[in-house]
């Protein structure tokens, strides 16, 4: 599944967390073809609940799906630090 059009930004770790997250919002059209990629792989045993995130050939992320959102909008961990986190949001948006 090919998505080429979403916002990124960063997200600040809050109690508990334990690191940075981005959080992608997605254009409408592509919210319900993709809930269904989450749905399936949430409950599914580890490698098999990852999903990639390719740019131009290279895995620059591989995080475990944990919950599923319908509102056009995922989260992953990107890092311990926040230099972590811009360092891959950097690598997203020259995608």
């Amino acid at each position: 599944m090919t998505i080429s059009k979403f916002t990124i930004t960063i997200i600040a770790p809050q109690y508990g967390d334990r690191g940075y997250s981005l959080s992608f919002r997605l254009q409408r059209a592509d919210i319900r073809p993709f809930a269904d990629l989450p749905r399936k792989l949430v409950n599914s045993p580890s490698p098999r609940n990852q999903m990639a995130f390719v740019v131009n050939g290279v895995v620059l992320a591989h995080p475990f799906v944990a919950a599923v959102l319908d509102y056009g909008i995922l989260q992953i961990t990107a890092g311990q630090t926040r230099t972590q986190a811009e360092g891959l949001l950097r690598k997203l948006e020259h995608r």
